[in-house]
C-alpha cells in the first residue's frame, strides 16, 4: 500500500489537487485465486442466522495454509444458506 499512497501524493503535488479516494486494480498472471468454503451449524432450537454465525462462516472460510506473504484479504462471493430437515424412527 505504501507504492499507491507515494502514487496519490505524487499527483496531487504535480496537480496542485487534493485527492480523496482512488481505486486500485490488481492484475496479472502472477495472481491466482482459491475459493474455499466455510460452514456453521446452528442449534436445534434457533432458526435465526446472526451476525456472529455469518463472522464464524468467514472465519472458518479462512482456515486454510496459505503463505502469508502471498496472502490477500477474502472477498466473500455468494451465501448459501442450506437446511435439512430431521426426522426420527
Amino acid at each position: 500500500m505504501k507504492c499507491v499512497h507515494e502514487a496519490v501524493v505524487d499527483a496531487e503535488q504535480k496537480s496542485d489537487v487534493m485527492i480523496r479516494s482512488v481505486y486500485v486494480a490488481v492484475a496479472g498472471s502472477h495472481l491466482q485465486s482459491f475459493n474455499n468454503r466455510g460452514c456453521v451449524i446452528l442449534p436445534e432450537d434457533r432458526e435465526q442466522i446472526d451476525e456472529q454465525d455469518v463472522e464464524d462462516v468467514k472465519i472458518n472460510a479462512r482456515e486454510v495454509s496459505i503463505p502469508a506473504q502471498k496472502r490477500l484479504p477474502c472477498i466473500p462471493s455468494s451465501s448459501i444458506i442450506m437446511s435439512t430437515v430431521r426426522t426420527e424412527c
